[in-house]
């Protein structure tokens, strides 16, 4: 494991050792509460003292915990902090001179393949080297790029590492509340350390509107070579989910660009086609489903709307990625209201066909 990412695993434990000391002096404070009520008499001074000793202890000791297990955490977090600080401020000759070569680069486009090779090249030796990768991704339309991210958002994700840590140290209070574990939890942890490895783009979009983005980004490049280039590249680097966003942008407001001869060389314009045909209309239906919900004015009308397109998955699934958690919260409970009818008809069914099949019973 590199060094740099040992503070993730770090993190972990200390979340798992404050978690165990609290709790191992949570169990003397009740094994004292309990003692103090089979053995000392109510009121008495032996019992007022005994009393007042419970709570101060289980603090003292909750509070060493805290601070043994942040004392060590903040002095691998301040090192690898600076570490990545002196990465910023370091340009070798070696690093001048691939820098050099890709600053040769800027104004060609690159695909896919051939940004590859030059990550091989020479991605993660240095950080400027990294940052100009970077940027020649951007440029090119290119969504995966594996290279570390930059110095703000490598920084930005200790600091958000750091304060779930100690959010939970101060929130932890014996139960397994969901807000709080969750802030140490394997999958958020991996989390934070994927995004400081490799990729964070920091952009909180959903999948349509990041679509819609590298579209207009891709479009407003100097000619169609470029044009072609860019969203090629992004098709093939993207998510599944951006991919369709990227096509439906396309279809919905520049569905001409795929009778360019550059986007037909790049695949562009099979992509756009294919797309027409299989996915964009149950896509524009969606929407047009959702924006009759939102700009009904009765609640009555909304439920009728989503309960007879609950079988509609492009329905269910622009729902899930629009960001609107109200219309979300009305859609779970029509799929609610639409289970309890199924059960009941199934019963009732069922019911039916067993007094059927007495009558025939009795028959015989």
């Amino acid at each position: 494991m590199q060094k740099e990412l040992q503070i993730f695993s770090m993190a972990s434990v200390a979340g798992d050792m404050y978690k165990s000391r609290y709790d191992k002096a949570n169990e003397k404070r009740k094994a004292a509460w309990k003692d103090l009520k089979a053995n000392f008499v109510p009121g008495s001074a032996r019992f007022k003292e005994f009393k007042a000793t419970i709570e101060p202890e289980f603090k003292a000791a909750i509070q060493k915990a805290r601070e043994e297990v942040q004392t060590e955490f903040d002095r691998e977090f301040e090192e690898l902090r600076e570490a990545e600080i002196a990465r910023v401020k370091t340009i070798s000759p070696g690093s001048e001179k691939m820098m050099d070569i890709l600053g040769r680069l800027v104004n060609i486009p690159i695909s896919v393949d051939e940004f590859g090779y030059l990550v091989e090249q020479y991605g993660n030796h240095n950080y400027w080297v990294d940052r100009q990768l970077i940027s020649l991704s951007v440029k090119n339309g290119i969504q995966e790029c594996a290279v570390a991210p930059d110095i703000t958002t490598k920084l930005g994700i200790l600091d958000e590492l750091k304060n779930n840590l100690y959010t939970y140290f101060e929130k932890y209070n014996g139960e397994v509340a969901y807000n709080t574990a969750v802030l140490v939890s394997d999958a958020a942890i991996q989390r934070l350390e994927k995004q400081y490895t490799n990729n964070y783009s920091g952009i909180s979009l959903n999948a349509r509107e990041a679509g819609k983005r590298i579209v207009v980004e891709g479009l407003n490049k100097l000619d169609s070579l470029e044009k072609s280039m860019y969203l090629a590249n992004a098709l093939r680097t993207s998510t599944p989910d951006v991919q369709e966003g990227i096509l439906y942008e396309i279809c919905k407001n520049h569905e001409s660009i795929k009778e360019n001869p550059n986007m037909r060389l790049s695949g562009v314009s099979s992509a756009i086609e294919n797309f027409k045909k299989a996915e964009y209309e149950g896509m524009r239906r969606a929407e047009r489903t959702i924006d009759r919900i939102q700009n009904e004015p009765k609640k009555y009308e909304q439920d009728t709307i989503i309960y007879q397109n609950l079988e509609d998955r492009h329905f269910l699934k622009a729902v899930r990625e629009s960001g609107n958690d109200e219309l979300k919260k009305a859609v779970r409970h029509q799929q609610e209201v639409k289970a309890a009818g199924e059960a009941k008809e199934k019963r009732e069914a069922e019911a039916k066909s067993g007094a059927m099949a007495n009558v025939g019973a009795k028959g015989e």
